[in-house]
């Protein structure tokens, strides 16, 4: 089912602080900078986006992405108490300015589906992943200069039911979208939809569905190899006594070609232990195509797997343990983030109420772990994030925690060693701040992280006032 979306323009109030966080009316976010202990931002924006009468409303940034250009910081969220569409805002990079703000038809952020920005290597559209208010996965297109919207789309899947898009990848010539999420014929399938990347038409939709009567099967990543042939998912599928890790690719039909209804190979993994349906599990694809890296939750215990692209062979497994603090806590924030660079494997791995972010290397043909080190920032709040500088020196990550306060803290580690190099914290004793996503400038000079700040209460609780955009940048 195709669909046209309407743009509405906002009136946004983007406020810029110089080396701190924004102040609320309720106080003054500060921070310190200490050498070597604590690093400020370069600059912070903070977003109000009202409904359709002008009213505030709750808003939290979920995703971010760079155009390729480094000329735009694109930052997408929504209301977490209603459906009023998605907000996408296109920031400067080296003010946090805003230059367009759009919003977009779609429903509100959530923790079984998240909005999810991608920009084609030529930085000529800006497509956004969401979910419609008719419970449908929303694809749009958008033109990254102006933010007016080119086409948007939505897949129904057969039933009639929910359908949840979890995340969407490019061909390597930018002619093909792809999105993976779940689907709810019968009781939920994975589901890969290719999308026509110029007008949003429905290519061509593959399924899947476990062994099992009662499974459940949710799509999580999605990546393509360099030579566009062969699209690789991961995610989990339920049976009736696990929760397996998965593993698929399937081969991309010419355009002479009828889409196959199988996939090129599947592989599945039990862990020791189950963790929820939801909990994200990563992916990335090497550069020459010849391996695919995956890593997921169990429960405690996180499993990075290498196959063989062309076969699905298992190349080789480790076992990274999380902490018995989390025990007894069935989190659907558990996410695990990978990627490759050159013969090197880096995982980070988040787990709600753990101590912080947990992080590996390994070497790409052997498996061999390189180093594993962990930021002790407190237990994570929310999801994780994870970028590698455009050099592969350095792995910058961002999590919400308890440090020092309600706050999220973004932290730098040597890819070489896994030495911390500088840490980030962005707290305030009057507000709650969270870090959702991070994104890396083309040349490696700028980090930017996005989440949202909320008024707390006296006793340190959530307060009812409203919760923004928030935006923010260091110089690296």
């Amino acid at each position: 089912m195709l669909a046209r979306a309407t743009q509405n323009l906002l009136l946004v109030a983007g406020i810029v602080v110089l080396g701190a966080p924004v102040a609320s009316a309720g106080g003054k976010a500060e921070c310190v900078e200490i050498p070597d202990v604590n690093r400020c931002p370069t600059w912070t924006a903070r977003h109000d986006l009202p409904d359709a009468e002008g009213n505030a409303r709750d808003d939290e940034a979920v995703a971010t992405a760079m155009d390729p250009s480094g000329a735009r910081l694109y930052v997408a969220g929504n209301a977490s108490v209603d459906s009023m569409g998605v907000d996408i805002l296109a920031l400067a990079p080296t003010t946090g300015l805003t230059l367009w703000s759009t919003r977009v038809p779609g429903a509100n952020a959530g923790l079984w589906y998240r909005h999810t920005l991608t920009v084609d290597p030529n930085g000529s559209t800006l497509y956004l992943l969401g979910r419609s208010d008719d419970a449908n996965i929303l694809v749009a297109a958008l033109d990254p200069a102006t933010g007016d919207v080119r086409w948007a789309t939505e897949y129904d899947g057969p039933s009639g039911g929910s359908d949840w898009g979890r995340d969407l990848a490019l061909s390597p010539d930018g002619r093909e979208l792809y999105v993976t999420g779940s689907s709810e014929a019968r009781a939920g399938d994975l589901v890969l939809l290719a999308f026509s990347a110029s007008d949003g038409a429905l290519r061509w939709t593959v399924r899947y569905r476990g062994p099992e009567s009662n499974s459940y099967d949710i799509g999580h990543s999605v990546d393509v190899s360099p030579d566009g042939g062969r699209v690789f998912v991961t995610g989990r599928s339920s049976g009736n006594s696990s929760i397996d890790l998965m593993t698929l690719a399937y081969d991309v039909p010419g355009d002479d070609e009828d889409p196959s209804p199988t996939w090129a190979w599947v592989r599945r993994f039990i862990p020791y232990t189950n963790a929820g349906l939801s909990a994200r599990v990563g992916l990335d694809v090497s550069a020459d195509g010849s391996r695919v890296v995956m890593s997921g939750e169990g429960f405690n215990n996180f499993w990075t797997i290498a196959y063989d692209a062309a076969t699905g062979q298992k190349l080789w497994s480790d076992e990274l343990r999380g902490t018995q603090l989390s025990d007894g806590w069935a989190s659907t924030l558990d996410e695990s983030i990978v990627r490759i660079d050159g013969g090197r494997v880096f995982v980070a791995v988040s787990k709600a109420w753990d101590p912080g972010p947990l992080l590996a290397s390994y070497d790409l043909a052997t498996g061999e772990t390189l180093w594993t080190t962990r930021y002790l920032a407190g237990p994570p709040l929310e999801s994780a994030s994870m970028v590698l500088a455009p050099d592969g020196d350095t792995i910058y990550t961002l999590a919400s925690t308890m440090d020092a306060g309600y706050g999220a803290s973004a932290a730098a580690f040597d890819a070489s060693t896994g030495d911390q190099v500088w840490v980030g914290r962005m707290n305030s004793a009057t507000e709650h701040i969270f870090g959702n996503d991070l994104a890396i400038s083309p040349s490696g000079n700028a980090l930017f992280a996005t989440g949202s700040i909320r008024p707390l209460d006296y006793e340190g609780y959530l307060d009812a006032g409203t919760e923004d955009f928030l935006t923010w940048s260091y110089d690296l």
